[in-house]
């Protein structure tokens, strides 16, 4: 493979194309072999970067330019704040523009009050009702999934109060008591129909549940 190189404009140096620079930027736009060189042939000539209006010694960061965001000035100024009356005190309050339909009152101890009164009682029964009808006031049931419904739902209980009563609350391998497990014989999840069984469960301590093939993850399903 050709190896390209080029002859510097100031020292005269040759140098070669590096291997992450392309062979077109290298043919079209390289001419010195270090940045020593380029500073060095550049100073005193004038930038080769379009003129701007920008003059030495001003600060670009104190401009203010307020006037050119906020205000009237601002393309997208609506008008701002809107005077509006509070529907319990009758005092005048106001608001951003975009709460002007939503905003009734003129605090939290105001608020409170309006939501008691008949108008808006009726009004929220009717939403409410509404919510019932498109079968949406129970939209956050059924998040839990189901393995733990079963284990927190009452029958649950009473099976692992039954498997202990059974065993006389003592472990079945080691006889100890104290703080024990209720497990089942044939894993909760492959079988589904002997989760409640008693005759699936048995009474186990910590240590020797954690001893059996069907503990956490040494069975999936």
């Amino acid at each position: 493979m050709k190896i390209l190189k080029k002859n510097c404009i100031y020292c005269g140096k040759q140098f070669e194309k590096s291997y992450c620079r392309s062979v077109a930027d290298f043919l079209k736009r390289a001419k010195y072999c270090s940045k020593v060189c380029m500073d060095k042939y550049r100073q005193g000539k004038p930038t080769c970067s379009p003129q701007t209006t920008f003059q030495k010694g001003n600060d670009l960061w104190k401009v203010d330019t307020r006037k050119k965001r906020y205000g009237s000035l601002n393309n997208f100024w609506k008008g701002g704040q809107v005077n509006l009356k509070c529907k319990i005190c009758k005092t005048d309050f106001k608001v951003k523009r975009h709460q002007e339909k939503t905003a009734k009152t003129c605090s939290r101890k105001c608020y409170k009050i309006f939501q008691r009164t008949p108008q808006q009682r009726k009004k929220s029964r009717k939403i409410q009702k509404a919510r019932v009808k498109a079968g949406l006031h129970n939209m956050y049931r059924g998040v839990t999934a189901k393995h733990m419904l079963i284990r927190q739902s009452a029958a649950y209980k009473e099976w692992r109060t039954k498997v202990f009563k059974r065993d006389n609350y003592a472990c079945i391998f080691c006889g100890k008591k104290g703080y024990l497990n209720a497990d089942h014989i044939k894993p909760f999840s492959l079988f589904p129909k002997l989760r409640l069984d008693v005759n699936n469960g048995r009474t186990l301590c910590v240590e020797c549940h954690k001893t059996t093939e069907t503990y956490g993850l040494n069975i999936t399903g």
